[in-house]
């Protein structure tokens, strides 16, 4: 089952479109939201020490290690510092 961080959800909900508010609502409705758990917690931190990544995307990063999860991103330059996180860039993922 697909699932997204805690974080990528309150981005998502942050959209300020109605219409695509409706769609990001069913979406998030269909996939599992990770919270913060002790675990993802302590790890986050732990990248944020050795990565110096902000906070949102340690938060991703953690919950994607953490649950051995892919994290879908363009954002290959700061993600590609955690060590053991498996990237994936959805534009070339498509090409």
């Amino acid at each position: 089952m697909p699932a997204v961080s805690v974080i990528s959800q309150i981005e998502l909900l942050s959209i300020d479109d109605e219409a695509k508010l409706v769609k990001v609502r069913a979406l998030l409705g269909a996939v599992r939201v990770c919270g913060l758990e002790d675990s993802i917690i302590e790890e986050s931190a732990r990248i944020r020490r050795k990565c110096k990544l902000k906070l949102p995307d340690a938060i991703i990063a953690a919950t994607a290690l953490v649950y051995d999860y892919a994290v879908v991103t363009r954002n290959k330059e700061d993600f590609g510092k955690v060590r053991g996180l498996e990237v994936i860039d959805p534009v070339q993922a498509v090409n």
